[in-house]
């Protein structure tokens, strides 16, 4: 049996922004609509509620494909 990619979603397709309740929502509608990860923007590290979207994402099934903007100061430089 060949091996098939996991499908996930964007959150911003579900919700507005990310924040603890809205992102465990968006956690909660992936697995609903049966998605196998969601990307979670984490842009405020500070802000960011690890355990409670650690627990939203095993009761929901859902895989975290997380992502980071960093400032425009700390860029690394092009070479």
């Amino acid at each position: 049996m060949p091996h098939l990619p996991i499908l996930g979603v964007h959150p911003y397709l579900l919700i507005g922004a990310w924040e603890t309740n809205a992102g465990n929502h968006a956690i909660t509608e992936a697995g609903r609509l049966g998605f196998a990860a969601i990307e979670i923007p984490i842009q405020n590290p500070h802000l960011f509620d690890a355990r409670s979207h650690r627990a939203a994402l095993k009761k929901a099934g859902v895989q975290p494909l997380c992502t980071v903007s960093l400032p425009r100061s700390i860029h690394l430089p092009r070479t």
